[in-house]
């Protein structure tokens, strides 16, 4: 395992450092060799640092692609993963499809082997049979273009209203039954979304065998909330913490992922950082570095 970090907490570290668009600014100051990349529907990623007034390279143009792998290549950076926001929930659903597999065509080019995939869908209050069903309709139509022996994996966040339902993501794997198929384990949202802690441990345990990628973020709850079950989201601008602070012991994801030997990115979300002072961002994002590293 190594620890990554998302390009939209870079851009953070980045503004409090005065240089906002330069990625590698960030990964240099925290040590970092690794970081996803959200990949954008018209096939942009950011680039690590701005090149001809521009802060994005467009993936389907060869030389703009041809770029930023030459500015992974001589800062020895590697993309995780790719991010995407998906909608499975589109009536279209060759929209969704269309793009999941330009995405896997994007990350063969830099050997970006995981697509971290969203399904919280913008129409809500589905029951989760449904909404699972239409992810899955998605899914199936992804692996029947792609070949068997296609070397990617999709990690479906528990994310939002549906897949932190651990029901939905269960309905997903099962039916789609590819070892291709699992999740971006994000270790806050099962608490956010109103899990007792003992219970977002247990479902570590559980989704870490369908592990394929991670989000990691912290929350710190009143003790006395901590093993009672919550609404959604409850109180989340006020509790959400840095990493080495909340209540979630990364130790135990860790050591759940260690277990069934997932060897890919642990990959930082601090989405505290709105809560202080621009000037300590810097400061918080190291002492996460230290945390997690001294755990691996």
């Amino acid at each position: 395992m190594y620890i990554s970090i998302r390009d939209a907490i870079l851009h953070q570290l980045g503004e409090s450092m005065g240089e906002k668009e330069n990625l590698l600014a960030g990964l240099k100051f925290l040590g970092l060799k690794a970081l996803e990349m959200e990949f954008f529907k018209d096939g942009t990623v950011y680039l690590l640092s701005p090149e001809r007034k521009s802060n994005k390279a467009n993936l389907y143009n060869s030389s703009e692609r041809d770029l930023l792998a030459e500015q992974l290549d001589k800062s020895e950076i590697k993309i995780s993963a790719f991010l995407m926001h998906n909608d499975f929930s589109n009536s279209v659903v060759s929209e969704e499809v269309e793009w999941i597999l330009k995405c896997i065509e994007a990350g063969k080019f830099f050997g970006v082997q995981t697509i971290r995939l969203d399904p919280a869908m913008r129409q809500k209050g589905l029951p989760i049979k449904e909404a699972a069903a239409k992810a899955i309709e998605v899914l199936e139509r992804v692996l029947a273009e792609i070949s068997p022996h296609q070397e990617v994996s999709f990690g479906l966040e528990n994310h939002g209203e549906y897949s932190n339902n651990p029901e939905f993501l269960r309905r997903v794997i099962s039916a789609l039954n590819d070892s291709r198929i699992g999740v971006t384990l994000d270790s806050g949202n099962f608490y956010w979304y109103g899990f007792p802690l003992d219970e977002v441990y247990q479902l570590f345990t559980e989704l870490a065998p369908h592990t394929k990628h991670t989000h990691i973020k912290n929350i710190s709850y009143p003790a006395r909330l901590r093993q009672k079950k919550r609404e959604m989201g409850y109180g989340y601008e006020k509790y959400v913490a840095p990493i080495y602070e909340g209540d979630i012991d990364h130790r135990r994801l860790v050591e759940a992922l260690k277990k069934v030997g997932y060897t890919k990115d642990i990959c930082i979300e601090d989405e505290s950082l709105g809560k202080f002072p621009m000037e300590k961002w810097p400061e918080i994002l190291r002492k996460d570095v230290e945390y997690l590293e001294g755990m691996l």
